[in-house]
């Protein structure tokens, strides 16, 4: 066997934790062999790893089909029971799913290994690497798969990943890395997922995926592409559905759904409940997706009858990605509490507190609503803010949901300075027409002082002289907190960006180009193949400090 390093020693019992994941020490044959004609190759680990876990992180390419693993101590021999291909380089890729044995808990390989070699006379040289991100800030990105199909004259969009092994295929390490050495020169399409069923196959809503923007050529004139960037993303055709109803009294149904629910689309949604027995219908008089989680929702109805039971069926409920639900998954049914409602409709919070500093000087100021309100009945004209000075500034006033209002300055606030925000509720009504209980409320606040944010000036680099529709959009992300903040700014037709307002902390940016100019990057499909919006890696790890502007950071997005 080839031996690659010494192997790392286990501490004894009762000394300090192993941390290391396991190590492919020795393998046979030797890397880069050729003119093989063995039936088997050995792998060796630098301490025991969990069986399981190796065959089912063993890829090879081209496909062997029936493998028998041999297994002695720490080293594992695979015995082919067909014939290799003449003059065929053969890569077998062990992934990073393998785990160590006697470490608790388990520690999983840290990089995939690579063993190339071939039965011919020569390796094939190309190389496909890059880096994958994981669907959601904080999501671990080691561990997913990435596969490469050889198109041999195919076009992309008729490559079916559902139905379609992969030619090569590969694990992200640490950091969502990932390299596939050795592979034929050709066309290829590369994709990413997280295969949920471990099957090499993507299957749709259950696999989180990315794919590549376009076809890669490697040519002998040009044998690498190093710089692939994917975004994970998940493939969701499947609107909202109705998980639970839960009477909270004889005028309020909580409503769980089964996913986030698009809240902008709320005002066209219609509710319909019918008394099953007399099959009359009970008004409903609103419906109030509850912020930010936009997961459950009240309906507000008249005058339930107690232990009767009801049917709710919801029209025109839309999740993030624009699917509408079905009328079977948002039809149920609930039996009615007899508890009395007997809160008064009162503010519930306002979201600048009393003597509140270092306000924002272009947020919206939320207003709640322990119940929905007539919006008629409290509009502009009971609202007003006032500078120390005493001058009044304009207002926008939006109704959010019915029970929750928006107030955003027409113009920018002065930094420093104090404000007073005065509501009036003279003849404000809830949907009962009954007076809500606070006649007045009034906050003072002092806004931020515009120098105390942070600031990044850059440019992005775009690569391809073609695919330049749309602008490019900068995201700046905050690390190391469990709820990052996120900015995002558009750069100048030059490249050159400027990310404002930003807290004392670290952050990485990032850089795609919004081919149609929605303001999110689309991830494309995997079949049939859309192509994704071309995205950067992002940047290093930045330090933001307040009245410290970094200048110079430089994002690249490939071509």
């Amino acid at each position: 066997m080839s031996v690659f390093s010494c192997a790392h020693q286990i501490p004894p019992e009762g000394g300090p934790r192993d941390v290391e994941g396991p190590e492919i020490v020795a393998s046979y044959p030797a890397p880069f062999t050729t003119h093989f004609d063995d039936d088997r190759v050995e792998f060796e680990f630098d301490e025991y790893v969990d069986q399981r876990s190796f065959e089912e992180s063993v890829f090879i390419s081209p496909t062997i089909r029936d493998v028998e693993f041999l297994w002695s101590g720490t080293s594992v021999e695979m015995i082919f029971e067909e014939k290799l291909r003449d003059s065929t380089t053969y890569v077998i890729t062990v992934g990073t799913d393998v785990t160590d044995l006697l470490a608790q808990p388990r520690n999983r390989m840290a990089q995939a290994f690579t063993l190339a070699f071939s039965t011919g006379q020569s390796i094939d040289r190309g190389l496909l690497a890059g880096r994958v991100f994981p669907l959601a800030d904080g999501d671990d990105p080691s561990g997913i798969m990435v596969f490469a199909y050889r198109l041999d004259g195919a076009r992309f969009d008729t490559l079916n990943p559902q139905v379609t092994l992969p030619t090569y295929v590969t694990q992200t390490g640490a950091g969502g890395s990932f390299r596939l050495p050795h592979v034929r020169l050709g066309s290829y399409a590369v994709m990413a997922e997280r295969d949920e069923y471990r099957n090499v196959l993507y299957d749709r809503e259950a696999d989180e995926y990315a794919v590549y923007q376009r076809t890669i050529r490697l040519t002998n004139a040009d044998t690498a592409q190093s710089s692939l960037i994917l975004q994970l993303s998940k493939e969701d055709t499947t609107g909202p559905r109705i998980a639970k109803l839960d009477p909270k009294d004889r005028n309020h149904v909580a409503v769980e759904f089964t996913e986030v629910i698009d809240t902008s689309t709320s005002r066209r949604l219609s509710a319909v409940i019918i008394d099953t027995t007399t099959r009359k219908d009970l008004s409903v008089y609103a419906f109030i997706p509850h912020l930010p989680g936009r997961k459950s929702a009240t309906l507000v109805t008249d005058f339930q009858t107690p232990e009767t039971a009801y049917a709710v069926r919801l029209q025109a409920v839309y999740d993030t990605v624009g699917n509408e639900g079905r009328e079977e998954g948002l039809t149920r049914v609930f039996v009615a509490s007899d508890k009395i409602d007997s809160t008064v409709t009162h503010v519930l919070s306002l979201s600048v507190r009393d003597s509140a500093r270092r306000v924002g000087l272009t947020g919206m100021i939320q207003l709640a609503f322990s119940d929905p309100i007539i919006p008629a009945t409290f509009d502009g004209r009971g609202i007003r803010l006032t500078s120390s000075e005493g001058s009044i500034v304009a207002v926008t006033t939006t109704w959010l949901t019915p029970a929750l209002v928006g107030i955003r300055p027409t113009r920018p606030l002065a930094g420093l300075s104090w404000y007073a925000l005065s509501l009036l509720f003279a003849g404000a009504q809830d949907w009962k027409n009954t007076p809500i209980r606070d006649s007045a409320l009034t906050v003072h606040f002092e806004t931020m002082d515009p120098d105390e944010a942070g600031s990044v000036e850059g440019r992005v680099a775009d690569d391809s002289p073609t695919d330049t529709a749309g602008t490019i959009v900068v995201t700046a992300v905050e690390v190391g907190t469990k709820l990052p903040q996120r900015i995002t700014t558009r750069a100048g037709r030059d490249g050159r960006f400027t990310v404002e307002g930003l807290p004392q902390s670290r952050m990485v940016l990032s850089a795609y180009r919004d081919r149609n100019n929605n303001g999110r990057y689309d991830p494309g499909l995997p079949y049939p193949f859309q192509p994704s919006e071309r995205r950067s890696d992002v940047s290093d790890t930045l330090k933001i400090r307040v009245r410290w502007p970094l200048e110079g950071v430089v994002l690249t997005i490939p071509k």
